[in-house]
């Protein structure tokens, strides 16, 4: 079965702060269903925003939705817009929480701390953080080790500490290099 996932905009920014965003495209089993906030907030970032465009377009598993007027979220998202202050909440948080409000088969991710506990509290059901997404995309849809690792680098320099149950080497353990030796080895024997 496909799973789906709704991520919120800086999900994909981290992405393609380590340069892996067309891994996306790779990923198995999955979708990507992108509001159009998201999409825009995304795609239209000055220097990254076009090639951001041309990944999403040509990745098969993202899905770009619409807040159309008249439909289940986009009254959703209203209700959420009057009651969440704007210098808080950005359009995306709550475009993503409206979506999955209204289709339980999404896993929304969001991990913005305001974002994500607004998400818990509407939602009264999982929200995906940053590091759990992306461990679960190395654990059962194709994410590479290096990304994963990466992905977890940025986190952490953006005060995002690494969990305690995070299975792989930390990541400044795992990029470093093994200490030289301190004395050189034997000779061999005749």
């Amino acid at each position: 079965m496909t799973q789906q996932f709704c991520p919120d905009t800086n999900i994909l920014i981290r992405l393609q702060d380590v340069g892996a965003l067309a891994e996306i495209a790779r990923l198995r089993d999955c979708e990507l269903v992108l509001t159009d906030f998201v999409w825009d907030e995304v795609t239209r970032k000055p220097n990254a925003g076009p090639a951001a465009r041309k990944v999403l377009e040509q990745a098969p598993n993202v899905k770009r939705h619409p807040l159309m007027p008249g439909t289940p979220e986009n009254q959703v998202f209203t209700e959420l817009r009057d009651n969440y202050p704007q210098g808080r909440y950005h359009d995306g948080e709550l475009s993503v929480i409206a979506l999955a409000a209204t289709d339980h088969e999404l896993r929304p991710v969001i991990f913005e701390r305001h974002g994500h506990v607004a998400a818990c509290d509407e939602l009264r059901r999982a929200v995906l953080t940053g590091h759990w997404f992306f461990q679960e995309l190395h654990e059962h849809h194709g994410l590479p080790d290096q990304v994963l690792d990466a992905c977890v680098t940025v986190l952490a320099a953006k005060n995002y500490p690494v969990p305690r149950w995070y299975s792989r080497a930390k990541p400044a353990a795992a990029t470093e290099l093994p200490a030289a030796p301190t004395t050189p080895p034997p000779e061999p024997a005749d």
